[in-house]
Parts: structure tokens; C-alpha cells; sequence
């Protein structure tokens, strides 16, 4: 997250920006995630340490996870039996499968009609308090594991605060990394 003084149309003392990433980028990664889920689910290698074994379960997981955050109001995604399937069909029709295309298409479809920059989806939002802009911010990029409907946080590229009270913030652009507590970090920009 980045932390800055303003963002240009910002008209509220809490304003943030979520940027995803866009299609083309899409595409390349859809076929990442499905490499890591097929690696562990068909290609699973008796030879792996544990740690790779570990390590290749866990990104076939969040690979099952972001699929269905993104897609499920597709019925290829809208269960995880239905996931299942769909990734078995995938890996069965192997590089001549259509998936990758298909959900950088849903991914498409799903961005009509929001904002872009630079050939940059994004979507903005403000708030009176921290704590107003956070209920508005953390169903943008934060994790559900109930999957009722889709989201994009599994595809948030960057995300911009702007804080016009902070005075740090009018010389300095402050670097929150991941893993961090925002919600502190928006309040030492504040009060500082």
C-alpha cells in the first residue's frame, strides 16, 4: 500500500485507490495458477522433499482459493467439486485447453464499466474517517473464504491512500508492506 499526501480528485479526508492488473497480465497468470494446481494434484512427485511438497501444496490451495474468489458465479468454479472438475478437464486437454482464455475473458467481462488509467483498471473510494474508508477498502482487497460471489482482491496490483491531514505526507509517499496493519499505519499517518 502506498501512503500519500492526496489523490487527485480526493474531495473526503479518506481516500484510497485500487488498482488490478490488467487483462493481458491476466492471461499469464491464470496459466501460472493452473500450473501450480496441476503440478500438485497430477504431477505429484513422491522425490520432493517436504518442504517442496509443503511448498507446492500451499500454491496448489491458493490457487483452488483465487479461482473461486475470482469466478464463482461461473458454474466451472461455483462449487469445489464443480473446481475440481473444471481443473481436471483443464489439465486433461493440457496446453490446447481454453481455460486461461476463458477466464481472462470472465475477468474482461467483469471490468466493463470500471475506471481505467493507463490501461489500468482501477476503483476508487473515500471516506470521512479511517475507519468509514476501511469498511468501504477491505471487501476490495482482503481474502474471503466464503465465496458467495466474486470478487478481485486476488487481483489488486497496487493499492493508494491518499491522507490530506498528514503532514509527513506532503513531502514524503509512505511504503506499507504486506503483512503490515494498515489501519495503524493510516492512523500514524494522520496524527503525525
Amino acid at each position: 500500500m502506498l501512503y500519500m499526501h492526496e489523490l487527485p480528485d480526493q474531495t473526503a479526508p479518506f481516500a484510497a485507490k485500487v488498482s488490478y492488473y490488467p487483462v493481458g497480465e491476466c492471461h499469464w497468470w491464470f496459466r501460472c495458477l493452473l500450473f501450480s494446481y496441476n503440478r500438485w494434484v497430477f504431477k505429484f512427485n513422491q522425490d520432493w522433499s517436504d518442504e517442496e511438497k509443503n511448498k507446492y501444496r500451499q500454491e496448489a490451495n491458493t490457487a483452488s482459493v483465487i479461482l473461486r474468489a475470482l469466478f464463482c458465479d461461473k458454474s466451472q468454479f461455483e462449487t469445489q467439486a464443480s473446481t475440481v472438475e473444471t481443473l481436471a478437464q483443464n489439465y486433461v486437454q493440457g496446453q490446447h485447453s481454453p481455460l486461461p482464455d476463458i477466464m481472462a475473458k470472465w475477468y474482461e467481462e467483469r471490468l466493463h464499466g470500471v475506471s481505467q488509467e493507463d490501461g489500468m483498471p482501477y476503483t476508487s473510494c473515500q471516506g470521512s474517517t479511517v475507519t468509514e474508508l476501511r469498511d468501504i477498502l477491505d471487501p476490495l482487497i482482503t481474502p474471503k473464504h466464503v465465496c458467495d460471489k466474486p470478487l478481485l482482491w486476488p487481483l489488486v496490483k497496487q493499492v493508494t491512500v491518499g491522507v490530506p491531514s498528514s503532514r509527513i505526507l506532503r513531502d514524503l509517499t509512505l511504503v506499507d508492506l504486506p503483512g503490515t496493519f494498515t489501519s495503524h499505519a493510516i492512523s500514524r499517518a494522520v496524527s503525525d
